[in-house]
């Protein structure tokens, strides 16, 4: 009998371990001669467990040999790049929930750049309470004539957590207010290397919980015989 019972202790917590959710990590590169294409609004492609849609206009992924004039320095792998005004919707497969950490970013100039703008990166997430945290990156010098636009890291922020959805666009900035003019076609912008994390379920934590929970009290009532 004590034999059978310890059988069902050891069955109950490997079944639980394997419920128990894993927090999964994950850095998307762009990497890989299947990604390297153009793509039109409501297009996707897939890497590392999370699906990246095209939304409005178009996006390529590709090296700086795809650009004729004005491509970002300092990358020489592949990378996302938004034309025009769109956006780049990242969510991950099965629809669980994430946390975006890091990622770099630059800003991309027209090949003949328009009037210079104030132009802010922006992160905007959706949980799955309809609720929109969202982060301001400034990509540094957008000025008309700067001689060249630089990959930048970022790293040091308070991370994007529990999303269910997160578009990367940007954003023009009058006076203290961004997104409050159009970009003027400005807004066109590199991203790589986004770094992020998919959370457990917290209905999973709670099954699992309830598992040993029911074992630990069974254990106590033979130990009280």
């Amino acid at each position: 009998m004590q034999y059978a019972f310890r059988t069902l202790v050891c069955s109950v917590v490997l079944a639980a371990a394997s419920l128990a959710p894993v927090a999964q990590a994950a850095v998307i590169t762009f990497e890989g001669a299947d990604l390297t294409n153009i793509y039109f609004d409501g297009d996707s492609f897939s890497q590392s467990g999370f699906v990246m849609t095209q939304v409005a206009d178009l996006g390529v992924v590709d090296t700086t040999a795809a650009f004729v004039s004005g491509a970002p320095t300092g990358n020489a792998t592949q990378f996302y790049t938004n034309l025009n005004d769109g956006f780049l919707e990242l969510t991950a497969a099965g629809g669980l929930p994430f946390s975006l950490t890091s990622f770099a970013a630059a800003f991309v100039p027209q090949s003949n750049p328009t009037t210079p703008q104030d132009l802010l990166l922006v992160a905007f997430g959706t949980t799955a309470t309809g609720d929109n945290p969202f982060r301001l990156f400034s990509l540094g010098d957008t000025t008309s004539g700067a001689a060249h636009y630089p990959f930048l890291s970022f790293s040091n922020f308070t991370p994007l957590t529990q999303l269910v959805a997160l578009d990367f666009f940007v954003c023009a900035v009058s006076g203290n207010t961004a997104c409050a003019v159009a970009t003027r076609n400005n807004a066109q912008f590199a991203l790589d290397n986004i770094s992020v994390t998919a959370v457990p379920e917290p209905e999973i934590t709670a099954l699992m919980g309830l598992g040993l929970f029911v074992v630990a009290a069974v254990a106590r009532r033979r130990r009280s015989r």
